[in-house]
């Protein structure tokens, strides 16, 4: 895999206040929240969020997917 530049942008990425990624423009990534365990909770892309469900463990326990036409 070649890394693909799709932004020519100063910044291409940006971070929250905990270090985890919450924007890449790269991948057209536009939005990216996490829960109070720093797990990701909504994953938005230009067409479509991804939304993750935990178990109290961490463990994943649902993925649902929004696709927008």
């Amino acid at each position: 895999m070649d890394f693909k530049n799709n932004a020519n942008l100063a910044t291409e990425y940006l971070y929250d206040k905990n270090g985890n990624l919450i924007k890449d423009y790269n991948k057209s990534i536009t939005e990216i929240s996490y829960n109070v365990l720093n797990l990701p909770q909504t994953l938005k892309i230009s067409s479509a969020t991804n939304t993750y469900t935990y178990v109290a463990d961490g463990g994943i326990l649902k993925t649902a997917h929004t696709i927008f036409t």
